[in-house]
């Protein structure tokens, strides 16, 4: 079989999603001694078919080999296009490695603690939001303190959830509860007023 009628099988075959049967012909064309040009193709394939399937690692290296072969063929749009597919890859993999260092947890308060120290603000807000809706539903005094305590690390909620955290705190009685809201409102420079028991 000619390069060009593989190169056509493969296309086929790549074009009707059948990843596996792609796959397993390309490897098998790669064997063979290929014109840069084509072998750029054959790699830029295999590599967009591993991303299809989810295979993450796959596909940034098919992508690193299809990158070199199509700067052996001179081919410097192809480059220019593989590298920006090659980089988002490597973004979706530190956002994986992100994600999968992070505890996991049900709890929206913890997952949203946790997404504020790796500096994720739109996806805690996100998770105290819920947090506060939750503990508000649950009736919760401890919970409704501390998930707006946290929500007041994010600067656009800082002063009315310190507030709202004060607030629920005298209205318990609670001088722990008082005294959370009181620390938090030290390390962020807030003053309290004075509240009469």
């Amino acid at each position: 079989m000619s390069n060009q009628t593989q190169l056509e099988f493969l296309l086929s075959l790549f074009h009707k999603q059948q990843f596996s049967l792609f796959d397993e012909e390309a490897k098998q064309l790669l064997e063979n001694p290929l014109h840069p040009l084509i072998k750029a193709k054959v790699l830029s394939w295999y590599a967009q078919s591993q991303q299809q399937q989810h295979k993450l690692s796959q596909a940034i290296t098919g992508y690193e080999q299809a990158i070199q072969a199509a700067k052996d063929a001179e081919d410097y749009d192809g480059v220019q296009t593989l590298e920006e597919q090659y980089k988002h890859l490597l973004e979706q993999q530190k956002a994986l490695n992100i994600t999968a260092n992070a505890p996991r947890s049900d709890d929206p308060l913890q997952a949203g603690i946790s997404q504020l120290r790796v500096q994720n603000t739109s996806r805690a807000e996100t998770l105290l939001l819920s947090s506060v809706a939750q503990s508000d539903e649950e009736g919760d005094p401890k919970g409704r303190v501390l998930s707006r305590l946290a929500l007041a690390r994010i600067p656009t909620y800082k002063k009315a959830m310190i507030a709202q955290a004060l607030e629920i705190a005298q209205q318990e009685g609670d001088m722990n509860l008082v005294t959370a809201v009181k620390k938090t409102m030290d390390q962020m420079g807030e003053s309290i007023t004075p509240h009469v028991f």
